[in-house]
């Protein structure tokens, strides 16, 4: 009988062998971090995520076996992310932010953090974030340390400014889920369920908000129409490219 649960319990371990680490503001919640008044308001008192963002963590659940939610925002807001993540019901194993802003520069605190919650596991790792801050220059730094353990990096397109060019860039939760579903790891199920969320959104700036870059064009989907979800993907596009055209 010990032998059949050590194996089951290995058996177990074997399946949740990838960690999720992503970052808070502009990525899973609405917030314009890039200005300081809209950042401060909407941090203590809007509770907004983007549209398909809590479908996505929902079903990547299905593979992965942690998600841990790292924010270079002050720790005394702990409890309004908490707040946040349970109304979405975006299960996590994590909330870790700084105790002292000001004290450890936001790189340091996020290289430092992720870092940490590697060295805790064996997982390999994916990586999401966003180009307001400093998310791809923290990833990048991981990547030069372990580059062997992160099986993608997404970064959400908020400014639009250069990254890496190994990461991912996204605009929306389908760039993300057709994404890991080219990777293998999201099922077609899965990916439908964050299309429903999207397709069903009528307010368009729960998915592409007034700060953000909203593409003109729809070069940056064309990619979408050649996937087994084609039809659903041209809906979305051209319902944001006109979103988009018209300046929100």
């Amino acid at each position: 009988m010990k032998i059949f649960f050590f194996a089951f319990f290995l058996s177990f371990n074997a399946l949740a062998g990838i960690t999720v680490i992503s970052d808070l503001d502009d990525t899973i919640k609405i917030t314009d971090a890039g200005n300081l008044g809209n950042a401060t308001f909407n941090g203590l008192l809007t509770e907004n995520v983007f549209t398909g963002i809590p479908e996505f963590f929902k079903e990547l659940r299905e593979y992965s076996g942690s998600l841990h939610v790292v924010s270079a925002g002050p720790k005394l807001i702990r409890g309004r992310v908490s707040s946040l993540l349970k109304k979405f019901k975006i299960q996590h194993d994590g909330i870790h932010m700084r105790a002292v802003p000001g004290k450890e520069g936001k790189l340091d605190f996020k290289v430092r953090t992720v870092l940490e919650i590697m060295n805790k596991t064996s997982d390999d790792v994916i990586l999401l974030g966003d180009d307001v801050d400093l998310d791809p220059e923290a990833y990048a730094e991981i990547i030069k340390q372990h580059p062997e353990r992160i099986l993608g990096v997404y970064i959400h397109m908020v400014k639009d400014r250069p990254i890496p060019e190994n990461f991912t860039r996204y605009w929306t939760s389908l760039d993300l889920a057709l994404q890991e579903n080219i990777a293998g790891r999201l099922d077609s199920d899965s990916v439908s369920a964050v299309l429903r969320a999207l397709l069903e959104e009528t307010k368009l700036a729960s998915i592409i908000p007034q700060f953000a870059d909203c593409p003109t064009t729809t070069v940056v989907w064309e990619w979408q129409v050649s996937t087994q979800f084609s039809t659903e993907a041209l809906e979305l596009s051209r319902k944001l490219n006109e979103f988009c055209l018209r300046g929100k």
